[in-house]
């Protein structure tokens, strides 16, 4: 991110200045904030399609360390930015591992150690395998997630569902 614009609707001439004394990635993690959002909610006006008069913006309280504190502050929060981008990455690859996986395994029966194959009424399947209602496993209770105030549900003794969890 470079410049950081303002800008105005309607018909208007819009002007820029630059904060000379400032590290424009410490104004942009500043803009990211939770107080400057706050600010620009207690200022907007409008309903539909809410704005700000622009006087308002220069009224924005801003604590500003000196040019080399800024830069240290920013370099830093810029490294966190970077690993949780690379997370975000690493997250979406191992997911994407996991899918494939688990379509070899369970909907081409291709895992370690996979043998004969026999017909079913869903189909091939492999052989030591059955096809049954999970009903016959499981206790179905609908509408209502368990107790918090039961820790028997939430110690990972106890594995539970919601549809929530079923949408993908």
């Amino acid at each position: 991110m470079g410049d950081v614009v303002i800008a105005r609707t309607g018909n208007s001439t819009g002007a820029t200045s630059t904060i000379k004394q400032a590290d424009f990635r410490f104004i942009d993690f500043l803009l990211r904030s939770a107080f400057w959002k706050g600010f620009v909610k207690s200022i907007k006006g409008g309903s539909a399609q809410g704005g700000a008069n622009a006087k308002n913006f220069a009224e924005f309280p801003i604590l500003l360390p000196s040019l080399p504190e800024q830069k240290a502050i920013a370099d830093v929060l810029t490294s966190f930015d970077d690993k949780i981008e690379l997370l975000r990455q690493q997250n979406q690859t191992l997911e994407e591992m996991a899918q494939t996986l688990f379509k070899e395994w369970f909907v081409y029966f291709r895992f370690p150690g996979a043998g004969k194959m026999v017909d079913s009424e869903l189909g091939m399947i492999p052989e030591g395998w059955k096809v049954d209602n999970i009903g016959q496993y499981v206790n179905i209770k609908g509408g209502t997630t368990p107790s918090t105030k039961n820790p028997d549900y939430w110690d990972g003794k106890i594995h539970w569902t919601s549809p929530k969890d079923l949408s993908n």
